[in-house]
């Protein structure tokens, strides 16, 4: 088992598809449960620090439970939440399960993570990484016509519910059958929380990764309202966008699998920006030639993901096995805080989800370029 990833893989694949799937629901949960579009856009903004803090916590539920015992009790964990959120009729309710459900997917995102990387060198690693993100991109390419589909026809909650039946499937099938699961860790000798956050390797793909998620993370967040609210498109229409705004990023990613064994890690950054550059140019088009541009911009900004994210998440977990873990759930903590931030200060920003969605990938752009200077 500790040889083969293919465990972690489908975890990976099948969690990935539920939060990425929850994208075209975001807008039907707000509205079911009475919380305006800023309070949910908020809400969105905690729930990335309640995962960024549990990343953090992992680190000790791995040493004791072992990787792949907290990747199936994680998902176990997150299915029964989902399934509170499909009953809840209160916002407050509602609210909690929702942040309780980022919570239980830090710990398991963690473990996957570590699981992946033990399994495969480095240049295997992003690989790896770049191509199961793809595949689950291909996948959500269906996704939100199929989600908007069931949404339309009976309602948001049995979407979820229908969302939710693959993860639970997953954590009770990894939980029950008998494996030979690899030995916890829990007397292992680490470095210090310190002395890894300030190694200049784990250091600086964090940064560069955490300025790129400045941009990325209100994007991808704002899109959907962008299109169901302030563009006033239909559910179906809604699906049909997200699912361009996925075969974009799975593009990019399989590009990225592809090249990583070739190329650099610093080849692919510069790649990177050459996408967010060609996106923030489309996105102030938008601002004069109409919607279309400013949607196609913002989708162009996504593709860099695979170019930017991967080559610094393989880059900053790349450290003796003993501190993996602890390297890893720092990587995870801090991008989540800084998606939380940027996504809660987005929500304060005056004007259009354009506008603001343009000055976030303005300023993600030159915080990259000036990490990237001081990086040579």
């Amino acid at each position: 088992m500790e040889n083969k990833p293919w465990v972690a893989m489908v975890r990976f694949v099948v969690v990935a598809l539920f939060f990425d799937a929850l994208a075209p629901l975001l807008p039907y949960m707000a509205d079911g449960n009475a919380i305006s579009v800023q309070q949910f856009q908020s809400l969105l903004g905690a729930c990335y620090l309640v995962f960024a803090l549990s990343q953090l916590a992992s680190a000790s539920i791995i040493a004791v439970l072992g990787v792949y015992r907290a990747i199936a009790l994680s998902s176990l964990s997150m299915s029964g939440v989902g399934l509170v959120m499909c009953l809840a009729e209160d916002a407050m309710v509602f609210s909690s399960m929702f942040l309780t459900l980022f919570a239980c997917n830090g710990v398991g995102a963690n473990a996957t993570r570590v699981a992946l990387r033990t399994a495969s060198s480095e240049a295997g690693f992003k690989r790896l990484l770049a191509w199961i993100t793809g595949a689950v991109e291909i996948k959500q390419m269906a996704m939100p016509v199929v989600v908007a589909a069931i949404t339309a026809a009976f309602g948001w909650r049995w979407a979820l519910a229908a969302l939710v039946l693959p993860v639970l499937l997953v954590g009770g099938w990894m939980q029950l059958m008998p494996r030979q699961w690899p030995a916890a860790q829990a007397n292992a000798v680490t470095s210090g929380w310190i002395k890894i956050a300030s190694t200049r390797t784990f250091l600086m793909p964090t940064l560069i990764a955490a300025a790129f998620e400045i941009g990325f993370s209100p994007v991808s967040a704002r899109l959907p309202f962008i299109l169901s609210t302030e563009l006033a498109l239909s559910p179906l229409m809604t699906g049909l966008v997200l699912s361009c705004s996925s075969a974009a990023v799975a593009a990019g990613l399989l590009i990225s699998g592809y090249l990583a064994t070739s190329r650099s890690s610093r080849s692919l950054i510069n790649l990177g920006l050459l996408l967010l550059c060609t996106g923030l140019c489309c996105t102030v088009a938008g601002t004069q030639f109409g919607w279309h541009y400013a949607v196609s911009g913002m989708i162009v900004m996504q593709t860099a993901c695979g170019f930017i994210v991967i080559p610094c998440a393989a880059d900053a977990i790349n450290t003796v096995e003993v501190d993996r873990v602890r390297a890893s759930a720092l990587f995870g903590f801090v991008q989540p805080v800084v998606c939380g931030l940027a996504v809660a200060f987005a929500a304060l920003i005056p004007g259009s989800g354009t506008v603001v969605a343009l000055l976030m990938m303005a300023l993600s752009l030159c915080l990259m370029v000036l990490l990237l200077a001081y990086r040579q």
